[in-house]
Parts: structure tokens; C-alpha cells; sequence
């Protein structure tokens, strides 16, 4: 798992065919719960963090995040598919097909 910014998550999701990302927030307890399942996934898949504290507004209306954990599927830079709220290591795998 990497945390990044917005601008580096720009940039990796146009260089990387499958990413999940990981929109999480400091304050979020959820986000704490999944963030051990999402480091088990990263065995699997590449995984990127952005925090959204610094700059929830603009984060938010970008890439349509109504809660968090957001954790969104891209394949080739395109979201193809999302999970909001806690999940399981095998609910997201299988969700996710990885």
C-alpha cells in the first residue's frame, strides 16, 4: 500500500492497468477497520491511500465520494467498480475479481 496525493494518484492510475484505491480520512474509524484487509489485498493487487483531510471538498466532487471508506476499482485509469463502507478480505476479492 502507498499513500499518495491527488496529483501522483492522477498520474499512477494512467501507468498502472488494474489500481484499487483506498479514499480514507483520518477520523474515520471504518476506514481503521478496513485498512488491515486492504493491506491483505496489496499482496494481491497494487494498492493506493488518499486522505482526504487536506482537501475533502475538491476530492470528493472529483472523484464522487459520498462517504468513506471508499475503496474504487480502476482498470487502464477508468473506474469500473466501488465499495463504500467496511468489507470483508473475501468480499472485496470477490467483488473486486482479485
Amino acid at each position: 500500500m502507498e499513500t499518495v496525493s491527488i496529483q501522483q494518484l492522477q498520474h499512477l492510475l494512467r501507468l498502472r492497468s488494474v489500481t484499487v484505491v483506498d479514499f480514507t480520512s483520518s477520523t474515520c474509524a471504518p476506514c481503521r477497520v478496513v485498512a488491515p484487509v486492504l493491506q491483505q489485498l496489496s499482496q494481491h493487487v497494487g494498492v493506493l491511500v488518499v486522505n482526504i483531510d487536506d482537501n475533502a471538498e475538491y476530492i470528493c466532487s472529483m472523484y464522487r465520494i459520498r462517504s468513506v471508506p471508499t475503496v474504487a476499482l480502476y482498470r487502464n485509469g477508468v473506474e469500473v467498480d466501488r465499495i463504500e463502507g467496511v468489507f470483508t478480505l473475501p468480499q472485496v476479492r470477490q467483488r473486486f475479481g482479485v
